[in-house]
């Protein structure tokens, strides 16, 4: 992993500018990736409970819950995240007839729309509202939430691997801007009437340097480092002025944040003998793949500015060869 020639908030620029993959966005046509990458898709069960009088109307004349009409219900009830997802299997495993319970089992795609994670925050990532945008603004909501912790606990354990001050300080004003992000991007989830589970904060885990610079690797020279492209894109695709000028102000701060996270990585990279290096750029490049995997076809709520699947890829793509 290497820094880049420019500063990521030209980098950003230059990328958001030139990506037009079949959309006709520089009117003319750009080429995609030839090669689909493997998707990777994350298995999860739930065990959902279902309203009694809908359970009771999908049951058929023996009082049986047809395999058919089991995934139905799971599919209506699973529908409370922002994922893109299948259900493949249902089992009824109802004990009350008062309370009928479902165990939906679905292949789950996340659109990732995360802030920095951190060993000591622990995500409840259900969330609930009546669209596809009230569900990604409450689950992007509960992301800088969880960031705010994220960066206060970084900047408590780079004091105690005796960092430079600048990286200690730049943490903690990380947090502050999640805080404003947090208040932002909750307003217009409630205003769409989406919600989240709250968060779970642990204690402060004592770390390894080398713990510590894989999880700034992965949570942030990757993911944090493509939230503030993804932001970047936003800024200037949304459809009103006040998503545009929200996403702006976002895209700002978190490519600071991305720009801590190069420093950060650069000087751990420093302190680590050769073999720890090597762990934490593999788990940077498995990020990578991971990421490309979850991007791979998911249609996301685009009238909040995202982009489309294709576009995605050439920007990850784009980003990748760029940073990594």
């Amino acid at each position: 992993m290497t820094r880049p020639p420019l500063p990521l908030t030209v980098l950003f620029a230059m990328i958001v500018s030139t990506t037009a993959c079949d959309s006709g966005i520089l009117g003319e046509e750009s080429s995609c990736p030839e090669d689909e990458p493997s998707t990777e898709t994350s298995s999860q069960t739930r065990d959902i409970y279902v309203v009694q009088a809908e359970y009771e109307d999908a049951l058929d004349e023996e009082g049986v819950l047809s395999a058919d009409a089991c995934m139905a219900l799971c599919k209506a009830y699973w529908q409370d995240d922002v994922d893109s997802f299948s259900i493949t299997d249902c089992t009824d495993v109802t004990v009350d007839a008062a309370e009928p319970m479902l165990s939906c089992e679905a292949d789950v795609t996340r659109w990732l729309c995360e802030g920095r994670a951190h060993e000591a925050v622990g995500r409840q990532e259900r969330v609930w509202g009546p669209t596809a945008e009230a569900r990604w603004l409450a689950r992007a909501t509960h992301a800088e939430a969880s960031s705010v912790g994220a960066f206060l606990t970084l900047a408590r354990e780079l004091e105690a691997h005796d960092a430079p001050q600048d990286l200690i300080d730049r943490a903690r004003a990380a947090a502050m801007d999640e805080i404003a992000h947090g208040q932002t991007l909750g307003a217009l989830a409630r205003e769409a009437g989406g919600r989240c589970q709250p968060l779970v904060f642990g204690d402060t885990p004592e770390r390894s340097l080398e713990a510590l610079a894989i999880e700034n690797a992965v949570e942030a020279c990757v993911g944090e480092t493509w939230s503030a492209l993804v932001a970047s894109w936003q800024a200037i695709h949304a459809p009103s002025e006040e998503l545009r000028s929200t996403f702006s102000k976002i895209a700002s701060d978190e490519t600071r944040h991305a720009e801590l996270a190069r420093d950060l990585h650069a000087w751990a990279m420093d302190r680590l003998d050769a073999d720890a290096q090597g762990r934490v750029h593999a788990a940077a490049e498995a990020a990578w793949d991971r990421l490309v995997a979850h991007l791979h076809g998911f249609d996301g709520p685009t009238s909040l500015g995202l982009p489309e699947p294709d576009q995605a890829l050439a920007l990850v793509g784009a980003l990748r060869a760029a940073v990594a």
